[in-house]
Order: C-alpha cells, then structure tokens, then sequence
C-alpha cells in the first residue's frame, strides 16, 4: 500500500511540476481562431480493429470551443469500420453540433504522395481561414529512415522525411505564418531528422520517440483544449492517462519548441565532432546503453536512441541541457529517462545505413561513413570454455573485451523420438555474469517464461538495470506477429504489452481481445526453410498470463553469444545440460557451436 502511496503521489509531483514549466514556456499562442487539419491515413489499424474511427468517436464526444475548426481528411484503408466512410477515395469532414459533417470527395489517391498531403492542407487553409493552424498526420510511423503514413490501399506507399519536406514546402505558401504545431499521431516519428524538417514550417512539433499504442492521443482532450494556453500539457497528460488505462508503461509523447532547433543542431554537430575522437568500442556502448525505441526484434531493427541519453553517456552535456530546455515529454514508466527526442545510430541493421545518408547532416554523414561502410574484421576471439561449478565459464582474449557490447546465451529443448533427436529454439537471455577481466558466466537455472501455461520461443529487444524487453513470435488470428512483454527487474513481475505485425517496422502495439487466438512458435533444427513451427493455439482472456516457471525434466542445450561494435554474432561454445527439475548438469561442451540459425 505504501509503495502504490508513493507511486501516487510521485506521479502527482511530475504532472505538477510539468505543468509549472509548460505554463512558464508559454508554448501555445492563444488565438481568437484556430483550423486543425488531421490527415486519417487509416491503414491497417482501421481496417483491422476500428481505431481511427474510434478516434473520430472522441473528437464527436469533445465539447469544441466555437473559434475551433477540426477538418479531417480519411483515406489510405481498405475498409472504415464507422460512419460510413467510403475507402474507395478521399473524403473530407468537419466536425460540427458533436457531428461528422461531410465536406467533398476527391479521387481516389495514395496518402503516401507529397502531393496528397500538400493538397489537403492547401485546401483546407484556404477553407477555413484562421489565426492559427496545426496539423496531424495520423497514421504508423517509421521513424526517420522510413517516414510516416503507410497506405494499404498502395502496397503500402509511405511518405518519407524528404517527402514530407516537399509536401509541407508546398502547403505553407498558403498561409502567412508558420503553423502552430505539426504533429504525428504515429509511432518513432519524435526524431532529429524529422525535427529538422518540421522546424522549417512549424513552431512546434509534437511526436512519440517510441511506438504507439494502438489507441494513439486522446482526442477529446485534444479538442477541447485547441487554442487554449494549457493545450501542450492537457494533450501530453490526456496521452499519458489514456496508454495508463490500458497498462501500457512503455510510452512516451514530447513537445518540441523548434524556436530551439538551431541551438540543438549547433550542439548536436559539435558532439559529433567530439565522437571523431573517441575510440568507436566506447561511442557504440555509449549507444547501447542508451534507451532504444521501436520494435528492434530478429528481423527488423528501428537503431532509434534517445539523444539526450547518448549525449550524457558520450560527455556532450551540452546538447543534453539543450534538450531538456526546448523539449517538454510525458513517458511511462519504462521510458521515464527518455529526453523526449532519439536519433538514428546503427546498432544492430547496417543495411539502412546507406538509405539513412540521404537525410543525415554533413558531419554526421561523415562520421558514418568513415565507420559503417568499409568491410571490417572480426574483433572478437575465445581464448577458453569450461564447466566451472555446473555453469559454462567463456574466456576471450583481453582485446577483445573492449569490443563486446553484449553477452547472451540462446536455450534449445532436445528430444528424441523414434531415435531420432530434434532441438527446439526457445530463446534468448542475457542473465551472463562479467568477472570484469575477460570471463563470462552463464547463470542458467532452469527457468523460463510461460504464457497461459505453455513455454514460450523468445528474444530480448532491450536490457537495462530496471527491466528487461522481450519479443516473442506468435500468430494472432493467423497472422504472422511478436508478442511484446516486460521483465521488471524491482517488482520481479512480467508486464504483457500486446503485439505487433511481424516485419512492421511502424507498427503500433496492438492490444489482445478476448477470443483472439495466440498460436504460440518456435524454431526447430530445420532452418533451411527459414519458418517457424507451430506450437499450441491459446484463446486470449484475462486470466492468459506470462510467468517464469521451472522447464521440464530434460535435456537442453545452450550456446554463448556474443555482438561487437558493429552488430556481428560470434557464437563462443555450446553446453550440453540435463535438468532434473531442480538443478542444471553440464554433460558435456562443445567449442564449435552447432550451427543453428537463431
């Protein structure tokens, strides 16, 4: 009870003292009239589950002030669950009397044209003139190296950041100002590069470091408050209530006043110039060890970190100070450390360096290139493997330490049926003890996570000393998606956040419905195919948890693993175990892995 007091009460203390300094800032410029323009790219997220209208259902709820015009354009889904909206062309509405008025019909075209976007926006400035305008792109989001509104009804077309430039370069010409803000209802899109962008036609920008929650902002809150002073810390608060009442704690939303932008860059170009001079084995722990955004699973990495993290972490506390003076941000729980703007740094995918260069500044660009694109060597050697008190004991040679930035051991369950033995993949974890020279202890103790009672096949997408991320592969109603838990390391319980679309990239954390049915997967030693086998199908409700249990009585087997400076695998020796169901034997090691594809 205490500690729920005290959780209370803190919360209490932060949203206080955030309005204190949204209230000083005077982010908001009041004005006898405001036009909201939000661009409804429905997508999937329409067509799948309702949310955009489920959205326009909050704004139709809202008490609009008169002064106020909300003006939305949909498009970009295969089918509107409500309102009657047609998905075979664009539409655009106004919201009048709590109702969905319809304005006129367009053509039928893709939400990921600049054209689109500028078109919208130029005509609804000239429609509904007004002191001050904003806008929203409501959509996913892919971050800066893929961009923002996905249209299924074009395999998906997507607006990248160059593109955005050209659409909003466009649309401006037809107002006398800039707009008062530009936001992105939409995942990863509250990046450096997308700032750079914005702050040339916008005073400010408002955006998520990390993926959405399905349900994205509350519009209500929204538009009750447009044109208010206190509209910045009503939207950041109404967010942060809305991803609370749903358990979600991996959220974050900031504020940006792009008044500030060019003392951000000036700063942002002199920490790079300081990484120029810092061995790189340093620059890339400093990354990792920063907050990651995104899905970063096996087979798709966002390489999004938080800038004011990686700018502490590097010495550059400068940059950091000019973050937290321009940028106000509401964060959950898991992300309460986020500064409220990431940029791109290739930890783990190098294959969207070279796409990446194409928006980065100059020094950054450079930097990049004399680091991650020339062919590097391998950096990391085993030097021993041994069994040390029923754990496997890994040495590597002293140089190599300083190019391992992370340690984790992949677990597979033997059996053997009609003499004939196959190996299931269930996953990775990262419970590897450092003795601080250059030896690494497996702590393995049998144990392992389970969702409605069945082990579960998963990997860890983010590590730090309060918690744990993990990624699980699952069908949900026969899709192809990664179920998304927390570990949190105080509490020692595990946190189920929903799921998202294999190889989205943008994809927003959908919540699990009671009835969805969760088939569990896993890999299994034939991996020349590259799928993955079916295990048991759950039907989702509220008592289907996650927990740790102890594994079955067995053989396992385990393979250390370790990442250098660049994202390359080394596997360093495989341990052949038996569980009793109380202890952990090693039989035997083997200093050549099998090579499994894990």
């Amino acid at each position: 009870m205490k500690k729920r007091i005290y959780k209370i009460l803190s919360c209490i203390i932060a949203f206080s003292l955030l309005s204190l300094v949204l209230s000083s800032c005077d982010l908001f410029k009041t004005s006898e009239s405001f036009t909201l323009l939000i661009y409804m790219c429905g997508s999937d997220l329409e067509s799948e589950r309702g949310y955009a209208t489920k959205n326009i259902s909050e704004i139709l709820s809202a008490d609009i002030a008169e002064n106020v015009n909300i003006v939305i354009q949909t498009g970009g889904t295969k089918e509107w669950k409500s309102y009657d909206i047609p998905s075979d062309s664009l539409n655009r509405y106004t919201v009048k009397d709590n109702e969905l008025v319809f304005l006129e019909t367009t053509h039928q075209a893709s939400m990921g044209d600049p054209e689109t976007l500028s078109d919208f926006v130029s005509w609804g400035t000239k429609k509904y003139p007004s002191d001050n305008y904003g806008i929203v792109l409501w959509n996913h989001g892919g971050g800066s190296p893929w961009g923002v509104c996905f249209d299924e009804n074009f395999d998906d077309d997507v607006l990248t950041l160059s593109e955005l430039d050209t659409a909003l370069c466009s649309a401006e010409k037809s107002i006398s100002d800039k707009f008062e803000f530009i936001g992105f209802d939409a995942c990863l899109m509250a990046n450096y590069e997308t700032a750079s962008i914005v702050s040339k036609y916008s005073r400010h920008m408002i955006a998520s470091e990390e993926n959405e929650p399905a349900g994205g902002w509350d519009y209500k809150v929204l538009a009750e408050n447009l044109s208010k002073d206190s509209f910045y810390q009503s939207l950041l608060s109404g967010y942060a209530e809305k991803c609370r009442l749903s358990d979600k704690e991996t959220f974050t939303l900031s504020v940006f006043d792009l008044n500030g932008f060019d003392k951000i860059k000036q700063d942002f170009d002199l920490m790079i110039s300081k990484l120029d001079t810092m061995n790189l084995t340093s620059v890339v722990k400093s990354a990792q060890n920063s907050i990651s955004f995104g899905i970063n699973a096996e087979e798709i990495y966002t390489n999004l970190i938080d800038m004011g993290q990686f700018a502490s972490a590097v010495g550059c506390t400068q940059l950091e100070d000019s973050i937290s003076d321009y940028i106000m941000c509401q964060n959950g729980e898991y992300r309460s450390n986020a500064g409220g703007l990431s940029f791109y740094y290739p930890l783990k995918d190098m294959s969207s360096v070279d796409a990446y260069m194409d928006i980065a500044d100059e020094s950054y660009r450079n930097f990049l290139k004399k680091n991650y694109t020339t062919t590097n060597d391998e950096f990391i050697s085993v030097t021993g493997i041994e069994d040390k008190d029923g754990r496997l004991f890994v040495t590597v040679s002293p140089e190599s330490v300083n190019h391992i930035v992370s340690a984790s051991y992949h677990l597979l369950q033997l059996e053997t049926e009609n003499n004939k033995q196959t190996a299931f993949v269930l996953g990775e974890d990262t419970d590897i003890t450092f003795d601080g020279v250059n030896g690494y202890t497996v702590n393995f103790k049998g144990y392992w996570v389970t969702f409605g009672g069945e082990f579960i096949h998963f990997h860890i997408s983010e590590d730090d000393e309060k918690y744990t991320k993990y990624s699980s592969p699952v069908k949900v109603n026969g899709k192809d998606c990664d179920m998304r838990f927390v570990y949190d390391k105080k509490s020692y319980e595990i946190v189920l956040e929903g799921y998202v679309e294999v190889g989205d990239a943008a994809g927003r954390i959908m919540d699990f419905a009671d009835n969805d049915v969760v088939t569990l997967l896993y890999n299994d030693d034939d991996e020349s195919s590259g799928t993955l086998k079916e295990g048991k199908s759950i039907t989702f409700s509220e008592d289907v948890i996650l927990e740790v249990a102890l594994l079955p009585v067995g053989n396992y087997q385990y393979t250390v693993k370790f990442s250098d400076v660049y994202g390359d695998e080394y596997q360093a020796g495989t341990a052949n175990t038996y569980f009793d169901g109380k202890n952990m034997k090693i039989i035997s090691i083997d200093d050549n892995s099998i090579d499994y594809d894990l």
